[in-house]
């Protein structure tokens, strides 16, 4: 599990920073609010899918770095 959740978060961590260099790859797309939508809900996902996988092991996910 923790080698899952580390992956997990590198992907996310490279498609976020590939938004940086290409500017359709940003989560925020103001013209497509429904892809814009989808993108939030993925963030949203990824991110209680690691709070779940540290709560495995009694590790408290913080809200923001």
């Amino acid at each position: 599990i923790a080698f899952y959740l580390q992956e997990l978060a590198s992907k996310f961590h490279l498609l976020w920073n590939k938004g940086n260099i290409d500017p359709s790859l940003r989560f925020i797309v103001p013209e497509n609010s429904e892809l814009t939508r989808a993108r939030l809900n993925l963030i949203k996902t990824v991110g209680s899918i690691i709070s779940i996988g540290l709560a495995i092991f009694s590790v408290e996910a913080v809200d923001e770095m």
